[in-house]
């Protein structure tokens, strides 16, 4: 006997397209177990401004099955998969990560779904999460970097992810930097405003640029070892399920950005967004696992300016895309982004106090 998925399966082919919601209706099947029992579905997007996120579950009490799909280009969704079924088994950590369940194209190729299980439990932004989940999830990110550091298979991560060291920063601000230059007659016409914004940052990522020989002899000497980085560690993409009386399981998700370099990469990300007080803490844990693989965390200075170099790298990342849409498009949107990224620039404070 085999479970039935029933409508709306014609809802399912018209958003997905008659492959994918084959594949989808076949991955809940086999999750629901052999009965001769009719389910009904409902989805529910997780991503309502970018779309391509969907949780599909079988509805019912009983035996609810779920699934979280997600739409990928063929590149991100290779670099998903070595993930979960290469780097992470590499490194003993195949439960770091939710389970694969699958992967469909859509007719054209240009697109792939993954399907995944859904993380248990609840992510760490949540209001209800605590300083034991927070802890939790501060001991597998120390354990991921320590356990991957200096690997045999951090040139595959590099060449396969993204390179997350100092070339990242300096890519980052030189790129970002010419085409704010661009931003003038004949190609955009800003208005005084619009002027100021584009000066404001050009001044700022001119002093970065000026500055990068000594963040990036602080990295070499200061840096730690190379290893494999999440990329994008907002808690948001951290679950811990906690079910007493067990120890914390933390999986972390959405590894599109997963890429090779220095620990401050991630750390900067995770512990921005918590409050002040509550970082050296977290970092003081994080020091701790390290510490039984050999490693030791830099003074806070130079640790404030490792954190502040990459946060900084991804906020000239933010630049070059709309400033492209400026000089491609003349895309208004694009000068309140910079507006925005401006803001984070004044707003940027050091990691720990000093």
């Amino acid at each position: 006997m085999t479970s039935t998925i029933s409508a709306p399966t014609d809802d399912l082919a018209g958003r997905f397209g008659p492959r994918v919601a084959a594949g989808i209706r076949g991955t809940l099947g086999s999750l629901s177990g052999p009965t001769e029992r009719s389910f009904p579905l409902r989805l529910e997007p997780l991503n309502k401004q970018k779309g391509g996120v969907y949780r599909i579950g079988t509805g019912t009490d009983a035996r609810d099955s779920s699934i979280v799909v997600k739409r990928h280009s063929p590149d991100t969704a290779r670099r998903n998969r070595r993930v979960v079924e290469r780097w992470l088994p590499a490194l003993g950590l195949q439960g770091a990560a939710p389970a694969l369940l699958g992967a469909v194209a859509e007719d054209r190729a240009d697109r792939i779904w993954l399907l995944y299980e859904e993380a248990p439990g609840r992510a760490l932004e949540s209001p209800l999460s605590t300083d034991v989940d927070a802890a939790a999830a501060v001991e597998l990110i120390a354990t991921l970097h320590m356990k991957a550091a200096d690997h045999h298979l951090l040139p595959e991560i590099r060449r396969e992810g993204e390179d997350l060291g100092i070339s990242y920063f300096t890519a980052n601000v030189e790129d970002a930097l010419g085409l704010l230059e661009a931003l003038r007659p004949p190609a955009v016409f800003p208005s005084a405003e619009q002027a100021r914004i584009r000066e404001g940052l050009r001044g700022r990522l001119r002093r970065l640029l000026d500055d990068a020989p000594r963040r990036a002899g602080l990295m070499a000497e200061a840096g730690g070892a190379t290893t494999l980085l999440h990329g994008d560690l907002w808690t948001s993409n951290v679950f811990v399920d906690r079910a007493d009386p067990e120890p914390a399981r933390v999986r972390l998700i959405d590894w599109d950005h997963v890429g090779a370099g220095p620990i401050y990469y991630d750390l900067s990300t995770f512990l921005y967004r918590f409050p002040a007080a509550a970082r050296p803490a977290l970092l003081a844990r994080y020091g701790a696992v390290a510490a039984r693989s050999g490693w030791s965390l830099p003074p806070t200075a130079v640790a404030n300016l490792l954190f502040e170099t990459a946060e900084c790298a991804r906020y000239a990342n933010r630049i070059i895309w709309p400033a492209i849409a400026l000089l491609e498009e003349d895309a208004a949107w694009g000068w309140e982004e910079l507006a925005e990224i401006e803001g984070w620039f004044r707003a940027l404070e050091p990691v720990l106090q000093e």
